[in-house]
Protein backbone atom coordinates (compact mmCIF):
# COMPACT_ATOMS: atom_id res chain seq x y z
CA UNK A 1 0.00 0.00 0.00
CA UNK A 2 1.47 3.41 -0.95
CA UNK A 3 2.29 5.81 1.87
CA UNK A 4 -0.28 8.35 0.62
CA UNK A 5 -3.01 5.73 1.02
CA UNK A 6 -1.91 5.06 4.60
CA UNK A 7 -1.98 8.80 5.36
CA UNK A 8 -5.44 9.18 3.81
CA UNK A 9 -6.69 6.15 5.69
CA UNK A 10 -5.62 7.72 9.00
CA UNK A 11 -7.13 11.15 8.28
CA UNK A 12 -9.93 11.96 10.70
CA UNK A 13 -12.59 14.52 9.98
CA UNK A 14 -12.94 17.38 12.47
CA UNK A 15 -15.90 17.45 14.84
CA UNK A 16 -17.22 20.59 13.18
CA UNK A 17 -16.61 22.56 9.99
CA UNK A 18 -17.54 26.22 9.73
CA UNK A 19 -17.40 28.75 6.92
CA UNK A 20 -15.08 31.70 7.49
CA UNK A 21 -16.29 34.69 5.50
CA UNK A 22 -14.00 36.70 3.27
CA UNK A 23 -14.84 39.72 5.45
CA UNK A 24 -13.24 37.89 8.41
CA UNK A 25 -9.86 38.25 6.70
CA UNK A 26 -7.76 41.41 6.92
CA UNK A 27 -7.71 43.43 3.72
CA UNK A 28 -3.90 43.50 3.75
CA UNK A 29 -3.61 39.70 3.94
CA UNK A 30 -2.13 38.69 0.55
CA UNK A 31 -4.07 35.42 0.44
CA UNK A 32 -7.44 36.96 1.34
CA UNK A 33 -10.13 34.81 -0.30
CA UNK A 34 -12.89 36.29 -2.41
CA UNK A 35 -15.52 33.97 -0.93
CA UNK A 36 -16.12 32.00 2.25
CA UNK A 37 -13.63 29.28 3.21
CA UNK A 38 -14.45 26.03 5.03
CA UNK A 39 -12.40 25.52 8.20
CA UNK A 40 -12.34 22.51 10.47
CA UNK A 41 -12.50 22.92 14.24
CA UNK A 42 -10.76 20.61 16.66
CA UNK A 43 -10.62 20.20 20.41
CA UNK A 44 -7.63 21.91 22.00
CA UNK A 45 -5.58 19.75 24.35
CA UNK A 46 -4.60 20.82 27.85
CA UNK A 47 -0.96 20.84 26.76
CA UNK A 48 -1.78 23.23 23.92
CA UNK A 49 -3.66 25.50 26.33
CA UNK A 50 -0.69 25.55 28.73
CA UNK A 51 1.49 26.64 25.82
CA UNK A 52 -1.09 29.25 24.84
CA UNK A 53 -1.14 30.66 28.37
CA UNK A 54 2.67 30.80 28.46
CA UNK A 55 2.78 32.63 25.12
CA UNK A 56 0.01 35.00 26.25
CA UNK A 57 1.74 35.66 29.57
CA UNK A 58 4.98 36.49 27.77
CA UNK A 59 3.12 38.89 25.47
CA UNK A 60 1.43 40.56 28.45
CA UNK A 61 4.66 41.02 30.38
CA UNK A 62 6.35 42.50 27.31
CA UNK A 63 3.51 44.99 26.86
CA UNK A 64 4.12 48.44 28.26
CA UNK A 65 1.29 50.59 29.45
CA UNK A 66 -1.48 50.08 31.95
CA UNK A 67 -2.68 46.87 33.52
CA UNK A 68 -5.66 47.04 31.15
CA UNK A 69 -3.22 47.11 28.20
CA UNK A 70 -1.43 44.04 29.55
CA UNK A 71 -4.71 42.20 30.12
CA UNK A 72 -5.83 43.03 26.57
CA UNK A 73 -2.49 41.79 25.20
CA UNK A 74 -2.83 38.55 27.19
CA UNK A 75 -6.40 37.96 25.97
CA UNK A 76 -5.54 38.76 22.34
CA UNK A 77 -2.53 36.42 22.38
CA UNK A 78 -4.50 33.64 24.09
CA UNK A 79 -7.34 33.92 21.56
CA UNK A 80 -4.93 33.98 18.59
CA UNK A 81 -3.11 30.88 19.85
CA UNK A 82 -6.39 29.05 20.50
CA UNK A 83 -7.58 29.84 16.97
CA UNK A 84 -4.22 28.72 15.56
CA UNK A 85 -4.31 25.30 17.26
CA UNK A 86 -8.11 24.89 17.27
CA UNK A 87 -8.47 25.12 13.50
CA UNK A 88 -7.61 22.49 10.91
CA UNK A 89 -8.28 21.43 7.36
CA UNK A 90 -11.96 20.53 6.78
CA UNK A 91 -11.06 16.95 5.82
CA UNK A 92 -8.26 16.23 8.32
CA UNK A 93 -8.15 17.14 11.99
CA UNK A 94 -4.37 16.64 12.05
CA UNK A 95 -3.61 19.09 9.21
CA UNK A 96 -3.33 22.76 10.23
CA UNK A 97 -5.75 25.13 8.56
CA UNK A 98 -3.06 27.69 7.82
CA UNK A 99 0.71 27.33 7.44
CA UNK A 100 2.59 28.75 10.45
CA UNK A 101 -0.81 29.37 12.02
CA UNK A 102 0.52 30.77 15.31
CA UNK A 103 2.31 33.52 13.39
CA UNK A 104 -0.17 34.02 10.55
CA UNK A 105 -3.58 33.93 12.26
CA UNK A 106 -3.17 37.39 13.86
CA UNK A 107 -2.05 38.78 10.50
CA UNK A 108 -4.62 37.03 8.34
CA UNK A 109 -7.78 37.64 10.35
CA UNK A 110 -9.58 40.73 11.56
CA UNK A 111 -10.21 40.91 15.30
CA UNK A 112 -13.89 40.22 14.58
CA UNK A 113 -13.01 37.21 12.45
CA UNK A 114 -10.68 35.83 15.11
CA UNK A 115 -13.32 36.36 17.80
CA UNK A 116 -15.95 34.57 15.70
CA UNK A 117 -13.74 31.52 15.18
CA UNK A 118 -12.73 31.54 18.85
CA UNK A 119 -16.40 31.58 19.86
CA UNK A 120 -17.06 28.59 17.58
CA UNK A 121 -14.15 26.69 19.17
CA UNK A 122 -15.52 27.55 22.62
CA UNK A 123 -18.94 26.18 21.59
CA UNK A 124 -17.31 23.01 20.30
CA UNK A 125 -15.62 22.49 23.66
CA UNK A 126 -18.89 23.13 25.49
CA UNK A 127 -20.73 20.67 23.22
CA UNK A 128 -18.08 17.98 23.74
CA UNK A 129 -17.53 18.53 27.47
CA UNK A 130 -18.83 16.04 30.02
CA UNK A 131 -18.89 18.96 32.46
CA UNK A 132 -21.89 20.47 30.67
CA UNK A 133 -24.75 18.03 30.91
CA UNK A 134 -27.91 18.00 28.86
CA UNK A 135 -30.68 19.76 30.79
CA UNK A 136 -33.53 17.59 32.06
CA UNK A 137 -37.18 18.55 31.65
CA UNK A 138 -37.29 19.52 35.35
CA UNK A 139 -34.25 21.79 34.89
CA UNK A 140 -35.85 23.39 31.84
CA UNK A 141 -39.02 24.04 33.85
CA UNK A 142 -36.91 25.60 36.60
CA UNK A 143 -35.03 27.74 34.04
CA UNK A 144 -38.31 28.94 32.52
CA UNK A 145 -39.57 29.97 35.97
CA UNK A 146 -36.33 31.83 36.69
CA UNK A 147 -36.41 33.63 33.36
CA UNK A 148 -40.03 34.68 33.79
CA UNK A 149 -39.34 36.01 37.31
CA UNK A 150 -36.42 38.08 35.96
CA UNK A 151 -34.54 37.24 39.16
CA UNK A 152 -32.10 34.86 37.50
CA UNK A 153 -29.33 37.45 37.34
CA UNK A 154 -29.36 38.54 40.98
CA UNK A 155 -26.53 36.23 42.14
CA UNK A 156 -24.44 36.41 38.97
CA UNK A 157 -21.46 38.64 38.35
CA UNK A 158 -21.68 40.98 35.39
CA UNK A 159 -19.36 38.70 33.40
CA UNK A 160 -21.47 35.64 34.23
CA UNK A 161 -24.64 37.52 33.21
CA UNK A 162 -23.11 38.42 29.84
CA UNK A 163 -21.88 34.87 29.27
CA UNK A 164 -25.32 33.47 30.24
CA UNK A 165 -27.09 35.88 27.90
CA UNK A 166 -24.71 34.88 25.10
CA UNK A 167 -25.49 31.20 25.69
CA UNK A 168 -29.22 31.92 25.89
CA UNK A 169 -28.92 33.87 22.63
CA UNK A 170 -27.31 30.78 21.11
CA UNK A 171 -30.19 28.62 22.38
CA UNK A 172 -32.72 31.04 20.87
CA UNK A 173 -30.88 30.92 17.54
CA UNK A 174 -30.80 27.11 17.66
CA UNK A 175 -34.58 27.05 18.20
CA UNK A 176 -35.13 29.15 15.11
CA UNK A 177 -38.38 30.93 14.39
CA UNK A 178 -40.58 28.15 15.76
CA UNK A 179 -41.35 29.91 19.03
CA UNK A 180 -44.76 29.22 20.42
CA UNK A 181 -46.70 32.13 21.89
CA UNK A 182 -47.24 30.81 25.42
CA UNK A 183 -50.43 32.83 25.89
CA UNK A 184 -51.87 31.51 22.61
CA UNK A 185 -50.84 27.92 23.40
CA UNK A 186 -52.62 28.12 26.78
CA UNK A 187 -55.98 28.95 25.11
Amino acid sequence: MPFSAVVQEKARKPLRVIDVNASDFADEWPEKPSDKVPVGLRLISESEMLTARAVANKRATETSGTLADQIAAFNDALMAWAVAVGTCQPEDVTAPWMAAAADNIPLALTSRGMRRIYDEIERLHTDASPLHHEASDAELDQLAARLVSRLWTRNLSEAAQKRSRRYLGFVIAEMGDDFVDVDEAAK
